[in-house]
């Protein structure tokens, strides 16, 4: 049984779709979640840029849910009560949800108010 019959109820055109994806999610998005947190975390850019902080955060937030969900696709596809697992995962996704709406807070205080930023 497929970790997106637990979320959405249903696996998008048969059986084996949904693991393609995952795959390919899991390939692009393991190398490319390491190298932007590398360069994020970079001491000169975060030294002049305190987005930087965030979008590194970030990096690593979906490089921890790539990685969750490709063990839970193929490792914990048939075990019973995922329901931790579930939870996770959408603590994850709205984590990385919160560090985006703070580097739009950062940019609107900013730019709105730029006398408040030193």
């Amino acid at each position: 049984m497929l970790l997106c019959y637990y979320f959405v109820g249903f696996d998008l055109y048969g059986s084996g779709f949904t693991s393609v994806v995952y795959f390919i999610s899991f390939l692009v998005g393991l190398p490319g979640n390491i190298l932007s947190a590398s360069v994020w975390f970079r001491a000169r850019i975060t030294a002049n840029n305190s987005s930087a902080i965030y979008l590194g955060s970030l990096a690593i937030v979906d490089l921890v849910a790539v990685c969750w969900i490709v063990v839970c696709e193929f490792l914990l596809a048939n075990v019973k009560g995922l329901s931790n697992v579930r939870q996770l995962l959408y603590m994850l996704y709205y984590l990385g949800a919160a560090f985006i709406l703070a580097v739009s807070l950062e940019r609107l205080i900013f730019y709105r108010f730029p006398s408040l930023v030193s």
